[in-house]
């Protein structure tokens, strides 16, 4: 504030508060900056590193193939809910689905049906939630739209 020639005058400061700021990532002590990707992955590399040291077999071969094939479901259903998300219909029931549907297979499966039978019916229990999950969207978007 400046009250040069009896008039007040207001300047600019660049750390008022009147724009919200963005949070800043964390810088570390030895000048690394933080965020929550870096964070999942250092936790993710120190406990691959404690689990290759402390459990006998991690690092087999099978092991490793069977880690990547797990994560790889995890990859393909991100990869569903990136396009659902680009396309602005979140939809959050799609992972609970997959869960159901694989569940109910292998409830069919270790039931005494075939694998392949279980699994198409499971694809086939899938596929009907998904129609109606979408059909009430539809219709819950038409009544929003109406007002």
């Amino acid at each position: 504030m400046d009250t040069s020639g009896g008039t007040t005058v207001h300047r600019a400061d660049s750390t008022s508060a009147a724009a919200p700021r963005e949070p800043k990532a964390v810088t570390a002590t030895f000048g690394l900056r933080l965020n929550q990707e870096r964070v999942v992955l250092a936790i993710s590399a120190i406990m691959f590193l404690l689990f290759s040291f402390f459990l006998d077999g991690f690092l087999q071969v099978g092991n490793l193939l069977s880690l990547l094939q797990n994560v790889a479901v995890l990859g393909i259903l991100a990869i569903g809910m990136g396009i659902v998300v680009i396309g602005r219909g979140i939809d959050l029931t799609m992972v609970a689905v997959m869960v159901f549907s694989v569940a109910w297979s292998f409830a069919l499966f270790s039931g005494g049906m075939s694998l392949w039978s279980a699994l198409l019916l499971g694809c086939a229990l899938a596929l009907f939630i998904g129609v109606v999950n979408g059909r009430v969207k539809i219709s819950a978007h038409d009544i929003e739209h109406r007002r």
